[in-house]
């Protein structure tokens, strides 16, 4: 069986490489990206490998949500889970069309590996 890629996407190192290092324990091949415009072009040049996307919502040269709807632009099925350290952004996030899932910083492997399977199996948690 094929491993599937995910996009990672976060402006802290110490968050990229967490996520690298959990989601290649967790049978997945990764990339990553420090910030919005280097996620866009990442996927622009990846898109067919890429199964997921995982972007910080707030980062410096391009939020998550713009780099969403430029990664949106290229592909409209894309499957992206947005992720803030801020809990109350939560039910702001859950509103924005397109996002599959989101996830609340700090978060533990096995909420990210229930998200993430939630998101390529295409099927919402409660976001609530």
């Amino acid at each position: 069986m094929e491993k599937l890629t995910i996009l990672v996407v976060d402006d802290e190192i110490i968050i990229r490489d967490l996520l690298y290092r959990s989601l290649t324990r967790l049978g997945y091949n990764v990339l990553t990206a420090c910030d919005g415009l280097e996620a866009v072009r990442m996927y622009r040049d990846h898109q067919d490998e890429i199964a997921l996307v995982i972007l910080d919502y707030f980062m410096p040269n391009m939020n998550g949500w713009e780099a969403h709807e430029q990664i949106r632009a290229i592909n409209s099925n894309v499957k992206t889970v947005l992720s803030s350290g801020q809990p109350e952004a939560k039910m702001t996030l859950a509103e924005l069309p397109g996002i599959t899932e989101i996830l609340i910083k700090p978060y533990l492997i096995n909420e990210l590996q229930d998200v993430v399977q939630s998101a390529l199996n295409g099927v919402q948690s409660d976001k609530e």
